[in-house]
């Protein structure tokens, strides 16, 4: 019975995902030429790093946040965040070190599969490379593959949803950034090719490990003040560049407050509301949220800058590199700006080397055309989260001069 069930599954699961081998990487070098795993498989990986993350936020959260909680008087969403960015770290280092093996050790995206076949170009070629791990790879080796790092990042990103659900106070541009994150690595799990731009894309989740050592420095930190002013959390603001505010909420986050002591109960600690009256929660500005930090330490400083140095080297040159991969033919020809026009027409075609009629929508080009502008959106937004970087580094190592003459002067 169980095995008539599974063949019925998997049947279904291949008419609606198409997984037969003909939408596959082509052979090559570190490339797969089979068949790809089924949807049911896909997702079963994507259940399994989710509930991973989910074990190791409970336990973190049991080990250190609660006790970190009281300690360092933190609210509701700080004390989630404690256990949320050995996750987040977790995931940089994971996704980063497969794409970094792919582009720089196992030199994937190149056109040594090309064949001259119909419909087919050296452009083609790399833009359907498929990474999957070589036939000899070692079991570690093993999971850096697309069909695992892809899944992989998909369940951290709907266990981090669900993190900024009960947190209540993150910015909209968080959630845009996490569901674009989603939609692109499940498209290019769906059209298996494209991967020479998402590829890049994810070495560039290095950078949150650093972000994550800065957020540790700033908030675990026992000279911090005392009161606390909620503030919903953009892209920007967990970087530090953003003045305070007031803002009504109904999640327990919003409070300005920290949390209850540790001897309160866990249940009392989770449902705790704040019962202010309502014209305490008015919207007021606040002085510069830099107003109302720790003076800054060497450390902070330190990683402030290390922060700043993996933009400029992850971010900022992670969408030129892919597209320079391209112009260059995985290097195997000097960089033309042509071959970019190219690029954008086999894309257009979807990913192939024939020509279209421009009303023959499929998903293939509709994903595959999303996938490139969102590719130099994520690019200029590179530049941008740079610019804060530096900003904040630079205004931390203001306050920390500022300190150290101060204390001198006294």
């Amino acid at each position: 019975m169980e095995d008539a069930v599974k063949r019925i599954l998997d049947a279904g699961l291949r008419l609606v995902y198409e997984v037969d081998g003909s939408n596959s990487g082509q052979p090559g070098a570190g490339v797969g030429s089979g068949a790809g795993p089924t949807l049911l498989t896909l997702a079963f990986r994507v259940c399994v790093f989710m509930n991973i993350y989910c074990i190791i936020h409970v336990f973190v959260d049991s080990l250190y946040a609660r006790a970190a909680a009281a300690r360092f008087r933190l609210s509701f969403s700080e004390r989630i965040s404690v256990a949320e960015k050995v996750c987040s770290s977790l995931n940089a280092i994971y996704t980063s070190s497969a794409a970094f093996t792919i582009i720089f050790w196992r030199a994937d995206f190149n056109p040594s599969a090309f064949t001259g076949a119909q419909c087919t170009s050296p452009m083609s070629t790399i833009l359907n490379v498929y990474p999957t791990a070589p036939a000899n790879a070692t079991y570690l080796g093993s999971f850096l593959d697309a069909d695992w790092f892809l899944p992989a990042y998909i369940g951290y990103s709907i266990y981090d949803c669900a993190t900024m659900y009960f947190q209540g106070d993150n910015h909209w541009s968080m959630w845009v950034h996490h569901l674009v994150g989603i939609y692109g690595a499940a498209g290019n799990l769906r059209v298996r090719s494209l991967s020479a731009l998402s590829t890049f894309a994810m070495g560039t989740e290095i950078t949150a490990f650093f972000v994550n050592l800065v957020w540790y420095a700033e908030t675990l930190n026992l000279q911090r003040p005392s009161l606390r002013i909620a503030r919903r959390s953009s892209i920007t603001t967990a970087m530090g560049d953003e003045e305070d505010t007031v803002t009504p909420s109904l999640t327990p986050s919003s409070s300005s407050g920290a949390l209850p002591n540790a001897d309160t109960s866990d249940k009392k600690l989770l449902l705790a509301k704040d019962t202010a009256p309502a014209a305490a929660v008015s919207v007021k500005k606040r002085k510069p949220r830099a107003d109302t930090k720790a003076p800054a330490t060497l450390t902070l400083v330190v990683l402030q800058f290390l922060r700043t140095f993996s933009f400029l080297v992850f971010r900022v040159t992670a969408v030129p590199l892919s597209f320079y991969l391209l112009a260059t033919l995985g290097g195997t020809a000097p960089p033309s700006l042509a071959r970019l026009g190219e690029m954008v027409v086999v894309v257009w075609n979807g990913c192939s080397a024939c020509a279209r009629a421009w009303w023959d929508w499929d998903v293939d080009r509709f994903i595959g055309f999303s996938a490139l502008i969102v590719q130099m959106l994520f690019g200029l937004l590179n530049v941008v989260w740079t610019f804060v970087a530096v900003k904040v580094a630079r205004r931390d190592l203001g306050r920390y001069l500022r300190g150290r003459e101060k204390a001198k002067a006294e």
